[in-house]
C-alpha cells in the first residue's frame, strides 16, 4: 500500500506482454467484486476491469513494473467506488504477451500469412496474446496474499460526558475509529499541554469502534502535572 486509497503491485513478465491488476473483497459481498466473483469463466474479463482498468504494458522481460490500483468494481460491472482506508484487498493479475502484434508487424512474413493465423490455443477472442491460466491468475493473487489500505487520518474524537468527584474527573468518549484516547487535567487559565504531556501523563482508554450502537469509553484522571507558565514560572 502506499495510501490509504491506493495499493501499489510491482512484478515482471518472462518476455514482453501487458498485464492487468484488479482488486477484489476477500469475503463475499452483494454489491462489490469479491474472490468468489473471479473463477475460470470471468477472471479475463473482471481482471482487465469493466469499468476500473489498471494496465501497464511491458516492454522488457524480467524487468520490474509497476501497477497501481485505487478504484473497486461493483458486481454489474457498471461503476466503480474508490478504495477503502485500512481495508484488506486481495489482487489478481491478468497478463498475455505480444505474439499476435509482433506477428503482424514483423518485417519478414510467409507469402500465406494472415493476421487470422496467427491465434492459438492460449489466446481467448478478442485478446491479442497469450493468455495466462485461471491457475497462474490465482497462483499471484496468493503469492500476493492480503494487501491493506494505510490509514492516513486521524480518529474524529467526540466527548459525551463528563463527570468528577473530589479527588477524579471521569471523561466518556468515543472515536470514529478503533484506538486510544489520551485526557489530562490542567488548572484553568494555564497553558495548554502538548502531545508529549498529554501521553506522558498516562490517563487512557482502549476504544473498539462500534457503528451501532454507538460504543462509548471512559478515562479516569486522578491527577495532574503541575504545569509552567511561558516564562517557567508556576
Amino acid at each position: 500500500a502506499i495510501t490509504d486509497q491506493v495499493l501499489q503491485i510491482t512484478l515482471q513478465l518472462n518476455e514482453p506482454g501487458t498485464v492487468w491488476c484488479q482488486p477484489v473483497l476477500p469475503a463475499t459481498d452483494a454489491g462489490k467484486i469479491d474472490i468468489a466473483d473471479v473463477d475460470g469463466t470471468t477472471y479475463i474479463a473482471y481482471i482487465k476491469g469493466r469499468t476500473a482498468s489498471f494496465m501497464e504494458y511491458v516492454h522488457t522481460a524480467f524487468r520490474n513494473v509497476d501497477v497501481e490500483v485505487n478504484m473497486l468494481d461493483n458486481d454489474d460491472g457498471l461503476a466503480a467506488t474508490s478504495l477503502l482506508s485500512e481495508t484488506p484487498y486481495n489482487i489478481f493479475c491478468f497478463a498475455q504477451d505480444d505474439w499476435q502484434i509482433e506477428a503482424d508487424n514483423s518485417a519478414l512474413q510467409s507469402a500465406n500469412y494472415a493476421i487470422g493465423n496467427t491465434a492459438t490455443p492460449s489466446m481467448a477472442g478478442g485478446n491479442t496474446g497469450n493468455e495466462i491460466t485461471f491457475v497462474a491468475a490465482t497462483a499471484v493473487k496468493d503469492a500476493i496474499g492480503q494487501v491493506i489500505t494505510l490509514d492516513l487520518t486521524p480518529p474524529v474524537i467526540t466527548v459525551t460526558g463528563i463527570a468528577s468527584t473530589e479527588t477524579t474527573i471521569t471523561v466518556t468518549a468515543k472515536l470514529s475509529e478503533t484506538g486510544t484516547i489520551w485526557c489530562q487535567a490542567v488548572r484553568t487559565g494555564f497553558n495548554v499541554p502538548t502531545i508529549l504531556e498529554i501521553l506522558d501523563s498516562n490517563y487512557n482508554s482502549a476504544f473498539t469502534y462500534a457503528a451501532s450502537p454507538a460504543a462509548t469509553t471512559t478515562v479516569l484522571i486522578t491527577g495532574y502535572d503541575r504545569p509552567r507558565n511561558y516564562d517557567n514560572s508556576y
